[in-house]
Order: structure tokens, then sequence, then C-alpha cells
């Protein structure tokens, strides 16, 4: 009775942290949606492209200028980005922070945004990022007053904070959490517990991404402490009896 009861309340504890990792990491990845629309909504695009659009190239240059300075401070504040970056209409790097733009930028994220269309936004899904490691980016089509695409504004969100966000979860002595993400990928940190452990495993789907956060741990790190007070009380029991037959022995021999 008391390891079914248990279980139940084990269970019921690791679905609700579940829950509250998946909760978490959706307003995570909500910031970096609204990251990447605060950005491109900075006037300083719009006066770089119109004065380039005029031949003002003088007035151009320090609008890019003022352009990656804001870029730059908001990559500072922020501290998750690896790189941000404004490629113009003709897939030129314009303006960035970070690692430099990447032919990726200039290429899948370029045209997969401008397909995006007006008021669109493209997300990629994990990539390997040289130097940095897993990352995933953020694209956002740019249009003029009238329409005519003038790029693109990337960022590119540095998984390694979410993977330190989920090695501080305690789960037990050996339990870890970690994000199940499309094509068999996993964000973690912390390896898996030894093979042939039975596990207790608790899962929530993401709703910004068709990712699941898992908690796992091994069942005996729950179970364990149960058995140890279960196998004390048998042997006080059992230390207890033999007292009582010895005081008995010699009673009987007294008598």
């Amino acid at each position: 009775m008391a390891r079914r009861e248990i279980l139940i309340a084990i269970n019921k504890e690791a679905d609700s942290l579940a829950k509250r990792l998946s909760s978490d990491i959706d307003e995570l990845f909500e910031q970096r949606r609204r990251d990447i629309l605060t950005l491109a909504e900075t006037p300083l695009i719009a006066d770089y492209y119109r004065n380039v659009d005029f031949g003002l190239l003088d007035e151009a240059g320090a609008y890019r200028k003022e352009l990656e300075r804001y870029l730059q401070n908001f990559s500072a504040r922020t501290g998750t980005y690896s790189r941000i970056a404004y490629i113009d209409g003709k897939g030129k790097a314009v303006a960035g922070a970070g690692t430099p733009a990447t032919a990726r930028d200039q290429g899948v994220s370029f045209s997969k945004a401008r397909e995006a269309g007006r008021g669109g936004l493209w997300t990629s899904s994990i990539e390997d990022f040289p130097g940095v490691g897993p990352v995933v980016d953020y694209a956002k089509p740019v249009f003029d007053d009238v329409g005519q695409f003038k790029g693109v504004l990337t960022l590119s969100y540095d998984l390694s904070r979410l993977r330190e966000q989920l090695s501080s979860v305690v789960v037990g002595r050996r339990g870890r959490a970690y994000i199940q993400a499309e094509g068999g990928r996993r964000v973690e940190e912390r390896p898996a517990s030894e093979d042939g452990l039975e596990l207790l495993t608790a899962r929530s789907p993401l709703k910004s991404r068709p990712w699941t956060v898992v908690v796992e741990a091994p069942l005996d790190d729950f179970l364990g402490p149960l058995r140890t007070v279960r196998n004390t009380a048998l042997l006080t029991s059992l230390l207890g009896m033999g007292g009582l037959v010895a005081i008995l022995l010699l009673m009987v021999r007294s008598i």
C-alpha cells in the first residue's frame, strides 16, 4: 500500500514539474518572438534603405553604423543571441552583432523569411552553429510602406542558456530534465542514468514548438529509502523477537 501511494504522489509531482517546465520554456520562445518583432520595428532600418534608394550613400552609411550599434547594444543587454543580422533585399549583410552573418543567413533563412511574406516570421529547427553549438534561427522579412521587400532580420538563439536551465532541475539523486525535439534531437545537459534502471518518466509538450519536455529519474531514487525503512523495521523486529526468545529461555531455565 505504501509503495503504491508513494508512486502516485511521485508521478503527480513529476507531471507537475514537466508542465511547469514546458510553460516556462514556451515563455522563453515567446520572448524570442517578441524580440525579433521589436528589432524589426526600429526606424533605423527604414532610414538606412530609404537613403540607399535615394542614392544618399553617406547618410545611409551613418544610419548603418547607428543600426549596428543598436543591434550590438540589444545583443549585449539580452545575452541570449549568438548572432543578430540585418540582410538587405539583395542578400547583402548590412549590420549585425555577435558572430558575422553566415551563408545560411543569406541563403535558407533569407529565402524562408521572404516566403513568409509581410507580417510573417520563420523559425528554424535546431541548427548546429560552428563555434557556438545548437541554435534556433528566427528570421523576419522587412517591407517598406508600399510593400516592397527590403531585406531580412535574423536572430540566432543560443540554446546553451536553455540547457543550463534544464541542468538546474533536481529530480531525485540521479534524475534529469531534457527536451525531445524534432528529428530525434535532444536538448540536454546531463547524461542519462545508467542503462537497465527502471525509470520514472513524465512528459509535457510545448505549445510553441513540436518539442516535448521529459522529466525522468531512476525509480530507486524514491523507493530506495522506503526499502531502507522497511528493512530497518524488519531487522528491529527480528532483533526484538530474538531478545524476547532469549528472555523466555532464561526464565524457563530458572524455574
